[in-house]
């Protein structure tokens, strides 16, 4: 795991073909932290350069800095400069005085790998405001897109919202799966702290939820079995996110894939229950909701069943109507939702075995009738006989339908759920009538 971030990003400090002395510090600091040797680092340097390290560096390839950020900085956030000996927490990021990650001041088309304002991120532009705590930003780092979060400066010298912000970093730093955001590193700067992770072209899911849901039963199917994956991943670590919701999930423009983030609130084993950690009401599993609950995978779940009934029929929480798009799926959410945990899936896995078997079908309707042949045998001249055929919409939404027919004869007679066909024969031998329902 270690290895992979490293290697990662030496990848980034590679792009350009150039690695600047205070990238090269970077990536030393990051070995060190890893417990990976110098001559590790360098071979990974050298196979990503393809050329050797030249020899007007120090005899360990890098070149040594040592401007460490503040105490009072060190004191409020929980992150660490290069100089200090515990390096327990996570990753840093040394700074001096011509290295700031100033965004304000982030205004060009284009990264620079020895910008000579010093700049840490450059092409800055807002991203969203991420509730009332964060903002986040869009910028390019070693000449790729990156997501830059910072904590908003009011919240700066508040205790419990720094610890939040630095929480939410190493709860997943070290997660590796396809379906969840990718953190790279943090830092503390004039501006206050931050921490960059993978850009993602994409949306939240809640942006596609519409009042009737997800027309597209295989997209809602893929979007929740990729979302178990994710969550799977984390409470197999002992990890519980807490605040699962659509706008929480980010689905990527190519491909629709989910990229599950914001583990804020994620609860482990040694985790101090706070009131500030409460998840979002909506979605809130009924222990959130109690002082000292017992917290734990099946919290997760717990949200994880109120998405699914919101992608497959919008807003409204009844289960009943989410079966039409797939009768077994309706015991599927009653088990996630049950008020107690015992009675709901224990993990993901068992759930998403389950979510496997179902078909969710579109939102759009399909026309079905009792009957497409009729023989009616013989009829009397003159004898009308009438004949019911049922018309039912064995798919999902509104259907409108009419009837329509190519011979005299006889006559129809719609009605909601049923088309009434009334036989008059006005001739003798055998007569074939045609009935197309629309």
């Amino acid at each position: 795991m270690s290895l992979d971030i490293l290697e990662m990003l030496v990848k980034i400090a590679c792009a350009d073909g150039i690695i600047t002395s205070e990238e090269m510090q970077q990536l030393e600091a990051k070995a060190d932290i890893f417990g990976i040797t110098k001559a590790k680092l360098t071979e990974l340097i050298q196979k990503e350069m393809s050329v050797k390290i030249d020899d007007s560096t120090t005899s360990s390839g890098f070149v040594s800095l040592n401007s460490p950020i503040s105490n009072q900085a060190n004191a409020m956030s929980g992150f660490i400069s290069v100089a200090e000996s515990n390096t327990s927490s996570g990753f840093v990021h040394p700074q001096s005085s011509n290295d700031s990650a100033n965004l304000s001041g982030a205004n060009t088309s284009q990264a620079d790998f020895d910008d000579p304002t010093g700049r840490f991120f450059t092409s800055l532009s807002l991203l969203s405001e991420q509730g009332a705590m964060s903002l986040v930003y869009k910028a390019k780092r070693h000449g790729k897109w990156v997501a830059v979060k910072r904590l908003r400066n009011e919240y700066l010298t508040n205790k419990k919202y720094a610890e939040l912000f630095y929480r939410e970093f190493s709860n997943a730093y070290e997660f590796n799966h396809p379906n969840i955001v990718r953190l790279f590193d943090k830092g503390v700067d004039e501006e206050g702290m931050y921490y960059y992770m993978e850009y993602i072209d994409g949306r939240r899911l809640s942006q596609d939820i519409t009042l009737r849901g997800i027309n597209s039963g295989e997209l809602i199917k893929k979007i929740a079995l990729e979302l178990l994956s994710a969550l799977s991943y984390v409470h197999k670590q002992q990890v519980f996110h807490r605040d699962v919701k659509p706008d929480n999930i980010l689905l990527t423009y190519k491909g629709n894939n989910v990229k599950l983030f914001d583990f804020g609130l994620a609860a482990s084993d040694e985790f101090e229950e706070n009131m500030l950690l409460s998840g979002t009401p909506k979605y809130s599993a009924p222990e959130q909701k109690i002082p000292g609950g017992n917290i734990d995978q099946r919290t997760d779940l717990y949200a994880f069943g109120i998405i699914l009934t919101e992608m497959l029929i919008g807003q409204i929480m009844d289960v009943t109507k989410a079966a039409k798009r797939c009768e077994s799926i309706k015991s599927i959410i009653e088990k996630c939702l049950q008020n107690d945990p015992e009675k709901r899936y224990n993990e993901a896995d068992t759930l998403a075995a389950d979510l496997a078997k179902c078909t969710i079908k579109d939102i759009k309707p399909e026309l079905s009738i009792s009957s497409s042949y009729i023989d009616l045998g013989e009829i009397r001249i003159k004898r009308p006989q009438l004949v019911k055929i049922q018309v039912r919409n064995s798919g999902f939404d509104k259907l409108a339908w009419r009837a329509a027919k190519q011979t005299d004869g006889i006559e129809l007679m719609p009605k909601p759920n049923e088309l009434e066909i009334r036989f008059k024969p006005a001739k003798i031998g055998k007569v074939e009538h045609i009935v197309h329902i629309l």
